[in-house]
């Protein structure tokens, strides 16, 4: 079933769990039973379109700007990693100037060995880095 866009290794195996191994099994299968395989309302759409109906996504609008990355080990002391999530910041803003948007809070998550850390900031109004 891999050859359906949409379904990847991943989406296969859950379908596979859920009992639908073949592409008989798939087009055999109900909307609703696809949008719980799926997890959310893109199984039922893709019922939908397996079956002949023109299906149009809504476009989808921009909750969230991000960056994230894997520090190098030379990388991981405090002074490296304030640093990297500055750059990181200042490119999420360069990147909702660019989309017409303004942030009042900014959020920093970081993902450790021995669990995790987030907090967040309000913002004054600006309009640069």
């Amino acid at each position: 079933m891999s050859e359906v866009p949409g379904i990847g290794r991943r989406m296969e195996e859950r379908l596979n769990r859920a009992g639908v191994v073949s592409m008989g099994g798939l087009l055999a299968t109900q909307p609703k039973q696809l949008r719980r395989i799926w997890g959310n309302v893109n199984g039922e759409r893709m019922w939908y379109a397996l079956h002949g109906h023109d299906i149009q996504a809504a476009r989808a609008g921009r909750s969230m700007y991000g960056h994230g990355r894997v520090l190098p080990p030379g990388w991981r002391g405090w002074r490296s990693a304030r640093d990297c999530s500055r750059l990181l910041l200042a490119k999420a803003a360069r990147r909702m100037r660019r989309g017409n948007y303004r942030a009042n809070r900014v959020w920093l998550w970081l993902d450790l060995r021995n669990g995790g850390w987030s907090g967040h900031h309000g913002l004054p109004c600006v309009n640069d880095d």
